[in-house]
């Protein structure tokens, strides 16, 4: 794991789950600020409404969040994942129905505000490729001749018992 040198802000919708990337994940929206950080995030889409938009936010219109898991006591995580809305529904009492998918992770570098939503600066974490191909194929046939040893173990006890 790397860090990779491209500090951005991000907008941070902290919940009591893990995002990660490639998930698939739903969320219901229905929290005042939560609705207009997502509509924001939405701006220009059809069913958006348009008076709860920030068009001064930088994240106006990118689809594009930060989502961290929160503890039970409040605590949140280090390290997040960046989230893209793949689709929203909009119903009439206000609530916003999002699918979206997790794309990559970041680590917190500072937090630039909390209230009325969190901002974060965060820096993307690179995946480093491991091939353990061969570190599991090792330990895969010391599984099978251990396996293989106690068949023949036990087959000489019956031998031997009768």
């Amino acid at each position: 794991m790397a860090l990779r040198d491209c500090t951005e802000v991000l907008p941070i919708f902290p919940l009591n789950m893990v995002a990660l990337p490639g998930s698939s994940i739903p969320l219901n929206i229905f929290e005042a600020r939560y609705r207009v950080l997502f509509s924001t995030l939405l701006s220009g889409d059809d069913d958006v409404d348009e008076g709860l938009v920030n068009p001064d936010a930088a994240w106006h219109g990118t689809r594009t969040f930060g989502m961290c898991a929160v503890s039970g006591q409040g605590q949140m995580a280090a390290v997040g994942c960046t989230c893209y809305i793949d689709k929203h529904k909009s119903w009439k009492d206000g609530q916003i129905l999002i699918e979206c998918t997790g794309k990559e992770r970041f680590v917190v570098t500072e937090l630039v505000q909390e209230r009325p939503i969190v901002l974060c600066k965060v820096d993307t974490l690179e995946d480093v490729d491991v091939d353990i191909s061969s570190e599991v194929d090792e330990k895969a046939e010391s599984v099978r001749e251990r396996k293989f040893y106690t068949i023949c173990m036990s087959q000489l006890l019956q031998v031997f018992q009768t």
